[in-house]
């Protein structure tokens, strides 16, 4: 129930999302402005897409995990990670038969880059000479100073006599704008709060009963990969004993 429940909720956020950009093909005029400095229209969104986009998202795990390995090889001992960051419930991490901890030094170059955001500086703006790949491939600020809070008071130590919960997730300023501010009024559901665009719902507001929110939460969200190249064909590699070619996919940006 739960799953036709979800994919009915995406269904019904995407014909809104679609209906939006049907009346912009017939007011043309009303087209958001970064549309038509680039000179393109919004395309229609499929269901998956709500699953599928989440550039937002905090996944901060793989730096962590390839950290893990950096200490391991280093030291030559699996313990000696829990001096880098101890892991709750006396969990002892385990190298993996076959694998060789000691990876590459630039192992995620590739990744930080297609992943962190864009870098604008002044030196960028006023002179062509800055090459904004060296730019764009400079590590990002440690990941570890983001986090977030929650502190609530209980009643009884409010002057209101009500419960006060203020929610902290200590996301960075970014455009477009992590959250949105909307308020959901149908039969059964009366809520407000901030959500993000690309999601339905709302992640952090209130009912006419409770107040909600979120934190950050550790937890196991990615894996690297690291594959075995053909040395005779560069564009396969190793799967399940054999040799599997790479899929390549080509798309067109136009720039003005």
């Amino acid at each position: 129930r739960g799953t036709a429940e979800a994919k009915g909720i995406k269904q019904l956020f995407v014909a809104g999302i679609n209906a939006y950009v049907d009346w912009l093909s017939s007011n043309p005029d009303r087209m958001p402005m970064e549309f038509k400095q680039l000179g393109y229209k919004p395309a229609k969104w499929a269901p998956e897409d709500v699953v599928r986009i989440r550039s937002h998202g905090l996944t901060r795990n793989l730096n962590s995990e390839v950290a893990r390995a950096n200490t391991v090889c280093k030291a030559n001992d699996v313990d000696a990670d829990q001096v880098r960051f101890y892991l709750t419930n006396n969990w002892r991490s385990q190298v993996p038969e076959g694998l060789d901890p000691c990876l590459p030094v630039d192992v995620l170059k590739v990744f930080q880059l297609a992943t962190q955001g864009v870098r604008v500086t002044p030196e960028s703006i006023k002179s062509a000479s800055v090459n904004s790949l060296e730019l764009a491939a400079l590590p990002d600020d440690d990941p570890a100073a983001e986090g977030s809070n929650n502190w609530v008071v209980a009643p009884k130590k409010s002057t209101t006599g009500r419960a006060i919960m203020a929610n902290d997730p200590h996301r960075a300023y970014s455009a477009p704008s992590l959250r949105y501010i909307a308020h959901i009024s149908a039969p059964g559901l009366n809520v407000i709060g901030a959500g993000e665009p690309a999601l339905p719902g709302i992640s952090i507001g209130h009912n006419g009963t409770i107040a909600f929110g979120l934190t950050i939460f550790n937890i196991d969200q990615e894996d690297l990969y690291v594959y075995e190249l053909n040395p005779n064909n560069p564009t396969q590699y190793r799967y399940k004993g054999g040799w599997e070619s790479f899929r390549i996919v080509k798309e067109e940006i136009r720039i003005k």
